[in-house]
């Protein structure tokens, strides 16, 4: 039977039945959008607890490194719709994070820099220094990448090859400090770096002298959340035996070391 020989209340019906699909197939989409953002939301308030409990076990330059973190760690409409109740329940817990390592900081350095986080981060934060002028004009080809969020079609990495072990780790740092600030470079320039950071630590382990990137480890200002804790643990992993030596010094103080140890005598290949 075509439409148009429908009668007024069969097309009153069809028309009732698509607008029943329509809005059950959106209230579908709404619950999914809903739990996806509730999931990200727990994960935040998660990292911002987190950031906060670490602080009170570091020294000024972690908590300031901490507190860096929670500022630019997806920030308002990146993870959450701005405006939303979620946005607001994660607003809130980062600011009251913000506040509680501000406290950290205002009673180990005996300092008062006010309740915003820019001033305590820019005199407390550690500033970590390119190794070379080469990996100085590396970083700031890379940084300029990400700033025009150039990471559309194959990824070209923009690392010179004649890079050395420790000019690769201090890159890496440099790299790692700027990972999170998705608000300066949007998801495109984080890509661009998060691509760079993980091809230096490989190019990296693959250096007769690569096991050099283990010193990363002893670097306080770095956290290592989980995504990074497996990527540099693979690099570490492709060094092999060698990078044991190193490993075994920061055993006591490393749970990322103590992975690495356990992986490379068991004989495993990859962290992944």
């Amino acid at each position: 039977m075509r439409p148009h020989n429908l009668t007024p209340r069969e097309k009153l019906i069809l028309s009732l039945c698509i607008v029943f699909f329509v809005s059950t197939c959106w209230l579908f989409w709404s619950y999914a959008t809903l739990k996806i953002q509730t999931k990200f939301a727990q994960e935040q308030i998660a990292y911002f607890t987190e950031m906060s409990n670490r602080s009170l076990a570091g020294n000024p330059a972690q908590a300031a490194e901490c507190l860096a973190y929670v500022v630019n760690y997806y920030p308002s409409g990146t993870k959450q719709t701005r405006g939303s109740a979620l946005d607001d329940l994660v607003e809130r817990q980062r600011e009251r994070a913000q506040q509680e390592i501000i406290a950290i900081l205002r009673a180990r350095t005996r300092d008062d820099l006010g309740q915003k986080p820019e001033p305590w981060i820019k005199k407390y934060r550690k500033e970590t220094k390119p190794a070379s002028p080469r990996s100085a004009a590396t970083f700031q080809n890379i940084l300029s990448q990400a700033a025009t969020r150039q990471a559309k079609g194959e990824f070209k990495p923009s690392i010179p090859n004649d890079l050395t072990a420790a000019e690769l780790a201090a890159l890496v740092t440099l790299l790692k400090q700027h990972a999170w600030d998705l608000e300066k470079y949007g998801d495109q320039g984080i890509t661009v770096l998060e691509q760079n950071l993980v091809h230096a630590l490989y190019v990296c382990s693959r250096l007769p002298d690569g096991a050099h990137l283990v010193t990363l480890l002893q670097d306080d200002s770095l956290i290592w959340d989980a995504a990074h804790s497996l990527t540099i643990s693979d690099a570490i992993l492709q060094c092999g035996p060698k990078a044991l030596p190193q490993l075994k010094k920061l055993e006591a103080h490393s749970s990322i070391a103590q992975r690495c140890i356990k992986m490379i005598q068991s004989g495993q290949k990859t962290a992944f």
